[in-house]
């Protein structure tokens, strides 16, 4: 949905261009991309509507037998044609029971973290230290 349909291939080598594929058409894309955002404008997603970077998403829940429920959150940020660059990632709590509650906030993590100079993303470390002080603190990279 991100990408307008299309699925780029994996690179090797920085040399190499990416290839792609149209797996859906673009029109298709965009209309499951804007259901996406949907969801977290006003649907299921709603704890990441305020974001500082855009965030479309769909949020679900895994029933198994006799444990509670596995809770997901799948998506992509920056949500709009206009961004260069996007993420694409999957959140799975085991055992969390619900997506919307559980997995969703924690969707925010990786987009809250400051950006580098070359534009690409990075999970944000303070939120890490801020649950984990003691934990053993690396250099910036």
């Amino acid at each position: 949905m991100a990408s307008e349909g299309k699925i780029k291939a994996l690179r090797v080598a920085a040399s190499q261009a990416p290839a792609e594929q149209q797996v859906l058409r673009p029109e298709t894309a965009l209309a499951l991309s804007g259901y996406m955002r949907a969801v977290v404008t006003g649907g299921t997603g709603q704890t990441l509507k305020s974001a500082q970077i855009p965030i479309a998403g769909k949020t679900g829940t895994a029933e198994l037998r006799n444990q509670p429920s596995h809770a997901w959150f799948v998506g992509f940020a920056p949500y709009g044609s206009q961004a260069r660059k996007r993420i694409a990632f999957a959140i799975i709590i085991e055992n969390g029971r619900y997506g919307g509650r559980v997995a969703a906030p924690v969707a925010r993590l990786p987009m809250s973290g400051p950006r580098r100079s070359r534009g690409d993303w990075r999970c944000a470390r303070a939120a890490r230290r801020a649950r984990h002080p003691q934990a053993p603190r690396r250099a910036a990279t």
